[in-house]
């Protein structure tokens, strides 16, 4: 007997999210230098929860989209990025070292051991944290650095939506297995 489906009823995973609080838990942080020579986590996550939600008049499905951030520990981004870090729990000592951008690009010294030994170890944990959509156009070249591709209106074509997060954010906290992460500011 074949299943009756309201169009309207199934949540659609390519449309804009508004800025929310959302569960979400760590696929994978990888150890990569930035386009610019700088030392730099990747962070990829997945969202749990919440399942759906209703956003301009449309069913929008939030549990289930994955996205990624980067944490770059360039001198300009480093306070920050430290700052992020430690507001969701985790110990960062106070002195530490960072390569130049010639040692990262002669992957001479591509790391931070002292901040990133600690990142490492967040695969599997879940966060209560800031998300938002971000969106991405089509462009000429078909990569994200081309020149953004116009409709017959003068606007730029949405492809999709990149789903990221804000570590920094009041909300964001860091729970491991469960219980939260007792190292850290709440």
């Amino acid at each position: 007997m074949p299943i009756e489906i309201n169009e309207n009823e199934i949540p659609d995973f390519n449309t804009a999210l508004p800025q929310m609080v959302a569960t979400i838990e760590i696929l994978e942080v990888t150890q990569e230098p930035s386009k610019s020579h700088a030392p730099m986590d990747l962070i990829k996550f997945q969202i749990l929860a919440p399942d759906n939600i209703t956003h301009a008049g449309q069913l929008c499905a939030v549990a289930g989209r994955t996205g990624r951030q980067y944490v770059s520990y360039s001198k300009g981004a480093l306070v920050r990025s430290v700052a992020a870090l430690r507001k969701v729990g985790l110990e960062i000592p106070a002195h530490f070292s960072i390569p130049t951008a010639e040692e990262v690009q002669s992957k001479a010294y591509t790391t931070i051991p002292q901040i990133q030994s600690v990142t490492a170890g967040l695969k599997g944990c879940r966060f209560l944290c800031r998300i938002n959509t971000e969106p991405q156009y089509e462009t000429d070249t078909g990569r994200w650095d081309g020149k953004p591709k116009l409709d017959e209106n003068g606007q730029k074509i949405v492809r999709g939506y990149d789903t990221v997060i804000d570590l920094g954010r009041a909300e964001s906290k860091l729970e491991l297995n469960g219980a939260p992460f007792t190292g850290g500011p709440f």
